[in-house]
Order: structure tokens, then C-alpha cells, then sequence
């Protein structure tokens, strides 16, 4: 699998069912997977979104980064 850095194009929120946050912030470069893939092990794909390897691993939109 194939890893990319993208730039956040915009700020992005997810929280759980617990209140745990994890925040996209504009201007920040990430490492993500390609869109509609993922690793192994962690979040499944899903479609039109990259996964962002960060503290936690999470399905984002593609449209949230340049």
C-alpha cells in the first residue's frame, strides 16, 4: 500500500461515541492511504475517503485536503 502527504484544505471534526475528538486542521500536512484504501489491519475503506495515520487511524473525506 501506497502512502501519500496531503495538505488539509479545510478543518475537520470526528468525535466517537465517547467524546474522543480528532481534529483535521487547515494548512497541516498529513499521512494518509490512497482514496477508497486502507491497511491491513485498522478502519475498513470507505468510499471517497483516505484514511489518516495519525494518533488514531480515521476514514476522512478526500475533499478535506488539497
Amino acid at each position: 500500500m501506497k502512502t501519500f502527504k496531503r495538505i488539509a484544505n479545510k478543518d475537520f471534526l470526528i468525535e466517537d461515541s465517547y467524546g474522543t475528538e480528532f481534529k483535521i486542521i487547515k494548512g497541516k500536512e498529513y499521512r494518509t492511504s490512497g482514496v477508497d484504501e486502507s491497511a491491513p489491519v485498522g478502519p475498513k475503506p470507505e468510499k471517497d475517503t483516505v484514511v489518516v495515520f495519525s494518533k488514531y487511524w480515521v476514514n476522512v473525506p478526500i475533499d478535506v485536503f488539497i
